[in-house]
């Protein structure tokens, strides 16, 4: 039952942020990737990293980051996924896999020396967001934030908040300042 409710808290919020980051710009990248750390380094490590990584993100010029979404699972196979989904500033000459790939560069920086890895998930892996809102979206076209929402809520279904014990009272799911905050 709380993981009921603490889904639909966060879907709540999380939809929220998306929505006013939506009505604050223009039109937005939308860029989804997956960033794997190795769990033997400890989820203390990974979170430092992480929290560096976000702040190397978000003073990145070249970027014109305006918001982010970032859940964090510990898989089968003992690493630890920070799913994240940045919402950039929308240019024409730019490419979403050129932002891709300085994102993934900003990471790779990061984590120097531990075992890590990336995954852009590729649109077989998301089947069942066949419409995923990746590259560039203008605010109008309500459809593909709705399949951009059907994924957060997919990150929000309640069995992602039962966790392994290496994550119990850790935080799991976070999102960047809201753009009113941005603006002081």
């Amino acid at each position: 039952r709380s993981h009921v409710r603490l889904s639909e808290g966060s879907f709540k919020t999380i939809k929220k942020y998306v929505t006013a980051s939506k009505n604050a710009n223009e039109s937005l990248n939308v860029v989804c990737v997956d960033l794997i750390v190795d769990a033997e380094i400890g989820l203390g490590v990974a979170n430092m990293v992480f929290a560096q990584f976000k702040q190397a993100i978000r003073r990145r010029k070249a970027l014109d980051l305006k918001g982010f979404i970032w859940k964090l699972e510990l898989s089968f196979d003992d690493k630890f996924y920070y799913h994240c989904i940045f919402f950039l500033k929308a240019e024409e000459s730019v490419d979403t896999s050129e932002l891709a790939k300085n994102i993934l560069q900003i990471w790779n920086e990061k984590i120097g020396s531990y075992s890590s890895n990336f995954n852009i998930p590729a649109s077989g892996q998301l089947s069942h967001f066949k419409d995923l809102a990746v590259g560039s979206v203008d605010p109008s076209d309500e459809g593909t934030y709705e399949q951009l929402f059907n994924f957060i809520r997919y990150l929000c279904k309640k069995d992602q908040f039962i966790v392994h014990k290496s994550l119990s009272g850790k935080s799991t799911f976070g999102k960047g300042r809201s753009p009113s905050i941005r603006k002081h």
